[in-house]
């Protein structure tokens, strides 16, 4: 689904692009490989381009959820304190 935000801020058109840009990322290749990190790289790069206009505001809210619940359950390491 187009993200709200992207398309309050810049329209349905980019907000759809957006969302297909994702899906190409998701298909690009198994989490872990060299490719799809590199496909994800690109995808964030394009995100953040623009003055961070395309940077969707429910995105980067289900990430945050997501990494806090791989913290919560130890899947990757917490940060240290020094």
């Amino acid at each position: 689904f187009p993200d709200s935000l992207i398309a309050r801020k810049l329209g349905l058109a980019a907000a759809e692009e957006v969302a297909v840009a994702a899906g190409q990322v998701l298909e690009a290749a198994t989490a872990g490989d060299e490719a799809f990190h590199e496909t994800l790289a690109d995808f964030d790069f394009w995100l953040r381009s623009d003055g961070h206009r395309r940077n969707p505001g429910t995105t980067a809210d289900l990430l945050a959820a997501a990494l806090f619940v791989l913290l919560l359950t130890d899947e990757i390491p917490q940060p240290i304190r020094l």
